[in-house]
């Protein structure tokens, strides 16, 4: 009798094993269901943030970096038709640090105008460009961009009918060909609060625009250097609004208008 029960016992062990071992890859590969808050911590890779971005946060919602170094190694896209406006938010200059040696940006916001990305509270630092727009009205505010450079180069790069909101950043020690900080093609960025420190570049140490209408306010620029333009080089029919801005200590001509551009 005893004999029967103890092996009864090992059967009913046996079975909830094979049970739980059948159905373990069901239960691991469970999709997170749709939500309105997420958080991430250095602990999860690009690829599993891209995830989030792609299939879980929704319209309005925010994804929350937690403090400390994420290695983006493989870039994170927001691409359309995502067609869902959500945050990005760190927890601060220098809290939150995204870095990568990609060849390519940190974050690549690509849309039709549908969807507003804001990206908040980061530091970036790569050797190829931090942001990269076009087609969208990305929103950055409150980062710091360091020690960005070589092609395809600028901390934050603004491509075809972009028309990003940048805030309150940041931007020293960047370099490129053209824009050590910034670099605007065809966009028409709204720049506002922004400290420009160090960056170089051969056409426009700290901001290069082409065929671009920014408009520049509030900012300082200091000890920015470039063969033409150290603070603003206007090329090809740009015209760039700046007001109420510091420009002082930049080496050579700070603010240079060529090919039918105006300031």
């Amino acid at each position: 009798m005893h004999i029967y029960c103890y092996t009864g016992v090992m059967f009913m062990n046996k079975a909830y094993i094979l049970i739980i071992l059948l159905f373990m890859p069901f239960l691991t590969a469970m999709p997170v269901s749709p939500s309105t808050s997420l958080i991430v911590n250095p602990s999860h890779d690009s690829a599993y943030i891209q995830d989030l971005i792609d299939n879980v946060v929704e319209d309005g919602g925010t994804i929350y970096f937690e403090p400390g170094t994420y290695y983006v190694n493989l870039g994170i896209g927001i691409v359309d038709p995502v067609n869902r406006s959500f945050a990005l938010v760190g927890a601060g200059e220098g809290a939150t640090i995204l870095y990568s040696n990609l060849p390519n940006e940190i974050i690549t916001d690509i849309g039709n105008g549908v969807h507003v990305t804001t990206i908040k509270g980061f530091t970036m630092m790569n050797e190829h460009g931090a942001i990269f727009t076009n087609g969208t009205s990305t929103v950055i505010t409150n980062c710091t961009f360091i020690g960005i450079g070589s092609s395809p180069g600028s901390a934050i790069c603004n491509a075809g009918t972009s028309s990003p909101i940048i805030t309150d950043c940041m931007f020293i020690n960047n370099s490129n060909y053209n824009g050590g900080a910034i670099c605007n093609g065809g966009s028409s960025p709204i720049i506002t609060n922004c400290v420009f420190y160090g960056n170089t570049g051969y056409s426009g140490g700290a901001i290069y625009n082409e065929l671009a209408s920014p408009v520049i306010t509030n900012c300082t620029f200091t000890g920015n250097s470039a063969q033409t333009g150290s603070a603003i080089f206007n090329d090809v029919n740009s015209n760039s609004q700046v007001t109420n801005c510091i420009l002082w200590n930049d080496i050579g001509t700070e603010i240079y208008n060529n090919a039918g551009s105006s300031t």
